[in-house]
């Protein structure tokens, strides 16, 4: 199963009771592929983008910290926020320094970051979301992608099947 860290599930900006995760999941026996870390932000969070940004990293972090509780191989993560900066292709180097740090945060416990496609348009000058083009912004990082299916019609610049086939060895 994957679990989604948001408010109505592992969110750590809410505190859950990790333990009792643990024995519920051993109690039922089920184990976690993957944790999605959180991508809504209700709470009150910085507004300047570099206290945002060490604001999603610590958050990231404590996800991970949720994923080596509960025995998650992968933590699935947005390459950033759209909703709340949406980057320009010019500043792909900012998401890519993002994920590497995770990258390294997450190897000291096991776990793999794998980077989702968003649901979002393509708009000009903008950061691409699509596996295609993260697969050239994340070259040389011990990175693997998650393919939401539902987001690729969004996008509608490619189809599963090439989304699949750009990033099949990660």
């Amino acid at each position: 199963i994957e679990i989604w860290a948001s408010v109505q599930h592992m969110d750590p900006r809410l505190n859950p009771d990790v333990h009792a995760v643990q024995q519920q999941l051993k109690q039922n026996g089920q184990r976690v592929h993957s944790l999605h870390s959180p991508i809504l932000h209700p709470f009150t969070h910085p507004q300047s983008d570099g206290s945002f940004r060490r604001y999603r990293l610590d958050l990231h972090r404590k996800t991970l910290d949720y994923c080596e509780a509960v025995g998650a191989e992968i933590m699935v993560v947005h390459p950033y926020d759209a909703q709340y900066y949406p980057y320009l292709e010019k500043q792909a180097p900012i998401i890519r320094d993002g994920i590497g740090e995770l990258i390294e945060y997450a190897k000291k416990r096991g776990i793999k970051i794998a980077v989702e496609n968003l649901p979002e348009k393509v708009v000009q000058g903008r950061y691409n979301t699509s596996l295609i083009h993260q697969k050239d912004i994340f070259a040389g990082l011990d990175v693997h992608y998650c393919l939401d299916i539902g987001h690729v019609p969004i996008l509608a610049e490619s189809t599963c099947e090439e989304e699949i086939d750009a990033v099949a060895d990660r």
